[in-house]
Formats: C-alpha cells, structure tokens, sequence
C-alpha cells in the first residue's frame, strides 16, 4: 500500500480553469485529465490523504454545468481508499467529512494535514496544505507572507496546481523540498 497526498482537484468547477490559469479547454477535459493522473500513480489497495475541495456541485452562478451529486459521480472513477478532509467549498458539494486536519507520523516525520495554510501550526515541522493553487508558492518557510515567523516549520501546498495535477507521495514531496531547500526553487513536477 503507497499513501498519497493531494487537494484542490475542483472536478466540475469550469471557472477554476481561468481563475487558476488551468491548460484545459472545458471542464470534462480538465475533470478526465486529473482522473486519469490520479489513476496513474493510485491503485485500488493505496490510501489518499485529501485536503480538501476534491469537487464542485451545481450552483447557478458559479457551476452551472456542474451535476447536483458530482461527488457520487467522481468517486467511482477514482483508486484507493478516499480520506476526505473538508475544504472551503466542501460544505456546498454534498462529501460528507466530519475532518477539518489530522496529524500523521510518517516518514519520520510529525506532519499536519489542514486544507487552508492560515490554520497551519508552528510546532509542525510540515504543514501539507492546499486552498492557495500554487499562488504563495509550493514551499514557504512559517512566517513569510505575512505568516508568523518559525524557523523550523514549512507550508507545503500539496494541491494538484503545484504538482502537475498528480496526487504525490511523501517521498516526492521530500525530494522537492530538500531541492528548495538547497537550491531554493519551487518549481512543478512532472
């Protein structure tokens, strides 16, 4: 069994496409890409951390194409075994999760899962986060960006903006973050 991390997927959001400068023509192109990359590297025996915001529901103004139970449509077409934690949009898109973060020992190292980097702790060395898209940058020491300063706790955005709309495992996660570390680039893997 392999763990994965990810957030952000925002399958049936068509306007997350602009606001997020996403590649994709439509929607149903945006949703079977990240479908498809999430199969890639998940299989049915692996376990997915998800940090929220995983799917869109109708809604008028802001996802009129969306279906009204998109959640029982996309979970089906994906591998392993889901853990939902709740993101901003959750509450308008009918996944029912009672998790707002959770803690986890793994690799070594005492992690903190949370879906917005505001409610991120300092006595984390890693905060696995998303909410931002890759707009803050995909690693940030705590206290930059007008965060409080602690020299020894990072914000990693675990969201498919930053990381080529692949779930990652925490291996890969490291090796970027020892690369930023060294040399001080952030910059999408493949």
């Amino acid at each position: 069994m392999n763990i994965f991390f990810t957030s952000d997927q925002h399958f049936y959001h068509s306007n997350i496409i602009s606001y997020c400068n996403r590649p994709f023509k439509s929607m149903e192109e945006m949703n079977q890409v990240m479908i498809r990359k999430w199969n890639e590297r998940v299989k049915k025996e692996d376990l997915v951390y998800h940090l929220g915001d995983i799917c869109m529901k109708h809604a008028p103004g802001e996802t009129p194409d969306a279906p009204k139970q998109a959640w029982d449509i996309i979970r089906p077409q994906l591998n392993g075994e889901v853990i939902l934690l709740l993101g901003n949009h959750d509450s308008r898109n009918n996944v029912k999760s009672i998790l707002e973060s959770a803690v986890i020992n793994y690799g070594g190292k005492r992690i903190f899962l949370i879906h917005d980097p505001k409610w991120a702790r300092k006595e984390f060395y890693w905060n696995l986060c998303g909410h931002c898209h890759g707009n803050k940058g995909r690693f940030r020491k705590w206290g930059e960006k007008n965060e409080y300063y602690h020299n020894d706790s990072f914000i990693i955005d675990i969201g498919v903006d930053c990381w080529n709309f692949y779930p990652v495992q925490i291996n890969e996660i490291n090796s970027a973050f020892e690369g930023w570390l060294k040399h001080g680039t952030s910059q999408s893997s493949d």
